[in-house]
């Protein structure tokens, strides 16, 4: 079984940020959290690529549109649903 990718849109940068230091306490890897940036097109693509649907993706890429911060985090088998309780909080 792979890893999983779970992404959040969050209201702001600041709060990403205090959320991927919480998945950092948590256990997650660094370099398994992240901020996903870029224009429409280019998160359509990258989230895609983590294994979400198009229609998904265009909802999170609207989201940064209007505003917000999209974080992503990569979860080992099994730890998918601690990222997605902690992303929630």
């Amino acid at each position: 079984m792979s890893a999983a990718t779970v992404i959040a849109t969050i209201e702001s940068a600041k709060i990403a940020q205090q959320l991927i230091d919480e998945l950092i306490e948590a256990g997650f890897k660094d370099q398994d959290v992240e901020i996903l940036a870029g224009d429409e097109e280019e998160l359509v693509a990258e989230i895609v690529e983590r294994g979400f649907g198009k229609d998904d993706a265009r909802g999170y890429a609207r989201a940064v549109g209007r505003g917000k911060t999209v974080v992503a985090a990569r979860a080992a088998p099994g730890k998918a649903e601690k990222a997605a309780a902690i992303m929630e909080s």
